[in-house]
């Protein structure tokens, strides 16, 4: 618990996260983030591809997990698909971090994870939403 704790407390200072709601929903002082819209991603982006891509990307290692109302806790990265409730993932340097939101956005933090999902899904401006991109 400490260690989700000490976990947490990194994240709020590092990616200028509040705890419940983070961009495009709030301003952030961080420039290395990208938002989409999840109507758009269900659209053009079959959510089993995203899943594979969170997975491939976090290597099958463990992530911190922040949902809203239950317990933070620690778990492989597996089946995040599009519609979670202000969830907040992050590997364990939180270089790289992924936030969902009730309105229907989820946000990519971190130069690395951003350029692999551009790499990987080149029509990714398709995607964002309105005032989601800061890079």
């Amino acid at each position: 618990m400490i260690k989700l704790e000490s976990a947490k407390k990194a994240l709020k200072e590092y990616w200028d996260w509040n705890e419940y709601y983070w961009f495009p929903l709030v301003p952030t002082t961080r420039s290395d983030l990208i938002a989409f819209d999840c109507r758009k991603l269900e659209k053009n982006l079959p959510e089993e591809d995203f899943e594979k891509f969170l997975e491939g990307f976090f290597n099958g290692n463990e992530v911190y997990v922040f949902p809203e109302h239950d317990e933070a806790h620690i778990e492989l990265c597996s089946e995040y698909g599009y519609w979670f409730s202000e969830l907040c993932i992050a590997e364990e340097n939180l270089r790289n971090v992924v936030y969902w939101s009730h309105e229907g956005t989820v946000t990519l933090g971190g130069i690395k994870l951003i350029e692999k999902f551009k790499a990987s899904f080149p029509n990714y401006k398709d995607l964002i939403c309105e005032l989601g991109e800061k890079l």
